[in-house]
């Protein structure tokens, strides 16, 4: 059942006592801890979700929260025989509730508040937990794998930073670093900047836990005719060279470009796994390569992308 899945969310909601009778009830979690307008619950492999007041209201368009399985049709059976009722759609295509994702399966659910609730079967492949496994763990896996999670707790000696020209932070997966990092990989990054799309510079880690942060930037998508791919490209290769001058065993990258850039997921990550797969066949360093996946969604996008490549050698698909 879904109360042993690792997963990470919170959910809003305008009536606590309604949800928490469907979590607790229907799905069968625990309470982990409660305050007056948060409940949290205890999932698999020590993660939690929670639900919280607010005036806020779910959409439904996207996957608010998603546990991962390893039975996704026990799973779904198991669920049935509780009254859920599994989402079906034409695209993906869904038989008996469940589409087949190409990187591996899923299925949905709604809660009472709307919010689409995922559940994904992974094909066998690289695929870890940021925040939950060490250097070593991810040294054993494939040349290039897959972290769900924030890429700054991940285990790396380097990172990548989907920065803007400028080099000084802003949102996203930028400013989330400058924030861990503290002032002074502004003040070190700024003396490397202006950095134009498609390149690259590297700094020191300061406050991380990673020896060196690498900043590109990314190209804004104007339709795929302005050279988008090149410049995305390039980024990839520019900071796959750095990494390698300071002989980085280990690097991970955002999903670059995809968010207010407006770079289409499924394109973005295709010239991602293309790339990284061409400096891996040329090059020693880095030896693994992560993509960083801070959704499960990005994560079935960028297993597709792996999938699709053909390089079991290098994604272990």
């Amino acid at each position: 059942m879904l109360t042993d899945r690792p997963v990470y969310a919170t959910l809003p909601t305008s009536d606590v006592a309604r949800l928490r009778r469907f979590y607790e009830d229907v799905l069968g979690f625990s309470v982990q801890q409660e305050t007056p307008t948060t409940i949290y619950y205890a999932a698999g492999d020590g993660t939690f979700f929670a639900i919280s007041r607010s005036s806020g209201t779910a959409t439904g368009a996207h996957t608010q929260m998603a546990f991962r399985t390893t039975n996704i049709e026990a799973d779904v059976a198991g669920l049935r025989e509780r009254g859920v009722a599994f989402e079906e759609y034409e695209l993906p295509k869904t038989v008996e509730g469940i589409a087949d994702m190409g990187a591996g399966r899923a299925a949905w659910l709604k809660d009472p508040d709307g919010n689409l609730i995922g559940i994904f079967q992974f094909k066998a492949a690289g695929l870890h937990v940021a925040d939950r496994e060490g250097r070593d763990e991810i040294a054993a896996g494939p040349r290039i794998a897959i972290a769900i999670g924030s890429i700054i707790d991940l285990d790396v000696d380097v990172i990548v930073n989907a920065a803007n020209s400028s080099l000084q932070g802003g949102g996203g997966v930028d400013g989330a670093i400058h924030r861990a990092a503290g002032p002074g990989l502004a003040e070190e990054a700024g003396r490397l900047a202006p950095c134009p799309p498609g390149e690259a510079r590297i700094t020191g880690g300061h406050r991380l836990k990673m020896r060196n942060v690498i900043h590109t930037v990314g190209p804004m998508w104007s339709g795929g005719d302005q050279g988008e791919a090149d410049i995305l490209a390039s980024c990839y290769r520019s900071s796959l060279a750095l990494a390698e001058g300071v002989d980085a065993t280990s690097v991970a990258f955002p999903a670059i470009s995809t968010g207010i850039y407006g770079y289409p997921a499924a394109k973005a990550a295709s010239v991602a796994v293309r790339e990284i797969a061409a400096w891996l066949d040329a090059h020693e360093r880095p030896q693994t390569v992560i993509l960083s996946a801070f959704s499960a969604d990005t994560a079935i996008v960028l297993r597709r992308a792996m999938s699709d490549f053909g390089r079991p050698d290098l994604t272990g698909e």
